[in-house]
């Protein structure tokens, strides 16, 4: 799959795939890339973003103990000032010491929840009250280890997938 929101969601959630298949730590975005070319679009239902939403860390693939260092959630929002959308800002979601905000599972690391598999899901408030959405991994461990981070929100009667 890739990233975006995903056809086949079930008739009650929305899946918006943040990251696909990572096997080694991607870094915080860069402010000075293409904004729309950074990271996942902010999914908006009829002018209407979800208020919470479940980001969900999991390793579908990977053998050997699977381990997420840390990840962290960022916004990112588009200069109203620049319409090429060649600039945005990146912010943290979430509060903490510098070094942890934007930190799911209060910055520590991922780890199994039985042989094999990594499974973490967390609240996430208001996730569309931005432009854009990115998920950083720290460093993955593990043999043949392919991560996903998915937001899911709850259907809204207006939204129709692709």
């Amino acid at each position: 799959m890739t990233t975006g929101i995903q056809s086949g969601s079930s008739k009650h959630t929305v899946v918006c795939r943040l990251v696909d298949g990572a096997s080694a730590a991607n870094g915080k975005p860069s402010e000075a890339a293409v904004f729309s070319a950074v990271g996942v679009e902010a999914p908006l239902l009829d002018r209407k973003g979800p208020t919470y939403a479940s980001i969900r860390i999991y390793n579908p693939a990977g053998t050997g103990v699977v381990t997420v260092d840390y990840a962290r959630l960022w916004v990112g929002q588009a200069d109203p000032t620049d319409p090429g959308d060649a600039a945005g800002k990146w912010f943290p979601a979430g509060v903490g010491t510098d070094a942890n905000k934007g930190k799911i599972n209060n910055g520590a690391a991922l780890g199994e929840t039985s042989a094999d598999k990594l499974r973490h899901s967390e609240v996430v408030v208001l996730p569309s009250h931005c432009d854009r959405l990115y998920a950083e991994l720290g460093a993955i461990t593990g043999s043949t280890v392919a991560i996903n981070v998915d937001l899911v929100f709850a259907r809204h009667p207006d939204f129709e997938s692709p």
